[in-house]
């Protein structure tokens, strides 16, 4: 009886973690292409602090925070010089995506579903 829910919650749980890290992860392209255009790419990064804090509420933390380390990857590649390697040469770029790493944290921490909501209970039922 308990073991087909929780291989449902199980399941649910997955689904809600790779969507949320590829929904970070077209979002850091996007701003990546936008910071090409318009702003200062270090600017951009403050404004993806918001993202995971979004993410965490709709989906769950661990996808907020996959869907971080994602776009931390795609920000040092896309958008932070040296464009194409995995490295960042300018230390305020450094700093800024450090701030980016730990504010997004705390946005995906904060902003979370508490553990207990939504239980499902033996029955399959969700109980409150």
């Amino acid at each position: 009886m308990f073991l087909p829910a929780l291989a449902s919650m199980r399941k649910r749980s997955l689904l809600n973690s790779i969507t949320s890290l590829v929904l970070c992860s077209w979002v850091a392209v996007a701003i990546a292409l936008v910071a090409e255009i318009w702003w200062h790419p270090i600017a951009l990064l403050m404004v993806f602090v918001v993202v995971p804090g979004f993410v965490a509420r709709a989906c769950n933390l661990m996808g907020a925070i996959l869907g971080l380390a994602a776009a931390a990857g795609v920000f040092c590649v896309g958008l932070l010089p040296p464009i194409g390697r995995i490295e960042v040469s300018s230390p305020t770029a450094r700093m800024a995506l450090f701030w980016m790493l730990a504010l997004g944290l705390v946005a995906a921490y904060v902003f979370a579903r508490p553990r207990g909501s939504g239980r499902v209970t033996h029955s399959g039922s969700k109980s409150r």
